[in-house]
């Protein structure tokens, strides 16, 4: 996309994270990502390489401040249906009663004809956040081994999944603390009204939209089957401009691959930064129920601390982060 659309995204982003946080207490905020130990490791290896530099100097705990996350990119999720259902909605929701609202959008008068989401070119990439951090739908995914749910302290965090090549004039700031995790609508209803308030932030804002694709990105990448309802999922949405008009930008967006289960799947290395570095980026670490929790448990800590748990340890805080096991006992 050019960089005006990809500022654009940013804006609309930022708005409809804004108007969600007014909507939320903060004690009822839960923003989890459970991953496998192996990524846990990628995840946190600065981190871990700092507490293995401070163990030999001194005994003080460290709050996490920094870790690398892998967003990934929608046409290549798990869920293959969920980029194809995303664009149904919206053609579903386009036809119910606002027909009108795209009466001057070329682009959809134009591709009428052919498949909507065959026509949206742009890169659009997820981190994905459950509402829950002892989930057994989420454990059950990790079979008979141990995975570790990591709940995120998403007040203190600001973003960056690009790197500036001109920091004094580039229109993107070092780092984004603007946007946030926006919730997954579910019901016919939420995806309805969620659509009219983008389309009324458009009519608002029409200087920054010069394509319903803009929409599409803005719409798409938040909804999802009624039937993961239970998973309260919150994503993290960046998107990236074309080469040349990144380059006038002074921007480079890198864009790394990796394997998983023999498919090649493109991914942003977004980096968390704490705001405030007195405190840490996570409030928890949950081991899930397998057969090597204990290990895993242990490992973590380790990581963490340098040290080792006692042996009846269930729980710990390690620098403002508590680290302790899933309450769901195994049945292996």
């Amino acid at each position: 996309m050019e960089f005006t659309t990809l500022d654009a995204m940013r804006h609309g982003l930022q708005t409809v994270y804004t108007i969600y946080r007014k909507t939320v207490a903060p004690e009822d905020e839960m923003y989890c990502h459970y991953t496998s130990p192996g990524a846990f490791v990628s995840i946190f290896d600065e981190h871990i390489k700092l507490v293995g530099q401070r163990q030999y100097h001194d005994d003080e705990q460290y709050p996490i401040l920094t870790c690398t996350m892998r967003a990934s990119h929608l046409r290549f999720l798990n869920d293959t249906n969920e980029y194809v259902d995303g664009f149904r909605w919206l053609e579903k929701h386009r036809k119910n009663g606002i027909e009108d609202a795209y009466k001057d959008f070329k682009w959809i008068e134009k591709n009428r004809k052919i498949r909507l989401e065959d026509t949206y070119r742009n890169n659009v990439y997820s981190i994905s956040f459950c509402g829950n951090n002892d989930l057994l739908s989420q454990w059950k995914w990790y079979g008979k081994n141990s995975g570790i749910a990591i709940s995120f302290a998403m007040d203190n965090i600001q973003y960056k999944h690009y790197e500036l090549l001109d920091k004094e004039n580039s229109v993107l700031p070092m780092f984004d603390d603007k946007i946030g995790p926006i919730p997954v609508k579910y019901s016919e209803e939420e995806k309805e009204q969620y659509h009219r308030q983008l389309y009324m932030w458009n009519e608002t804002n029409s200087e920054h939209i010069q394509e319903v694709s803009l929409l599409a990105g803005l719409f798409m990448p938040f909804c999802k089957d009624e039937g993961f309802k239970e998973e309260k999922e919150t994503r993290l949405i960046f998107h990236t401009a074309d080469a040349d008009s990144s380059k006038r930008a002074g921007v480079y967006f890198p864009v790394h691959y990796y394997v998983s289960e023999n498919v090649v799947k493109p991914t942003l290395q977004v980096v968390f930064q704490a705001k405030d570095r007195s405190k840490s980026i996570v409030k928890s670490l949950i081991v899930g129920p397998g057969q090597n929790q204990e290990l895993i448990y242990r490992a973590v800590v380790h990581m963490l601390s340098g040290e080792l748990p006692s042996t009846d340890s269930d729980s710990v805080e390690i620098g403002g982060t508590v680290v302790r096991k899933s309450k769901i006992p195994f049945r292996g």
